[in-house]
């Protein structure tokens, strides 16, 4: 699907196997959307660890979603290995206090 770098300069990789099979098929609202998926993790408004995986970043922003004309916060999971992530998952997020965490740590917050 797409190859892009965060903000700390680290690639980030969405596999076409990981949009269709996981994420679209799992959050249907996310269909066509991977424009902003890739938005979010270029130029997100938080990085947080994950509450669970020390190799897990969440990714964090708000974002209109032209297919509902909606505003949610977008959470785009990658997972590291060494200096590359791989997208895990992504999909607007409704409770933002169970979802977004900082008590592993913020790893970027946009200026």
């Amino acid at each position: 699907m797409f190859t892009t770098k965060d903000p700390l300069g680290r690639n980030v990789v969405l596999k076409a196997s990981t949009w269709n099979v996981h994420i679209v098929k799992g959050h249907n609202e996310m269909y066509k959307q991977e424009n902003l998926v890739r938005k979010v993790i270029e130029r997100p408004a938080f990085i947080l660890k994950d509450r669970d995986s020390d190799d897990r970043d969440n990714y964090f922003d708000l974002c209109h979603h032209p297919k509902n004309g909606s505003l949610s916060i977008l959470k785009v999971v990658v997972e590291f290995s060494d200096s590359t992530g791989d997208v895990v998952t992504a999909y607007p997020i409704k409770n933002t206090i169970t979802q977004a965490t900082t008590v592993r740590g913020v790893v970027y917050e946009r200026p």
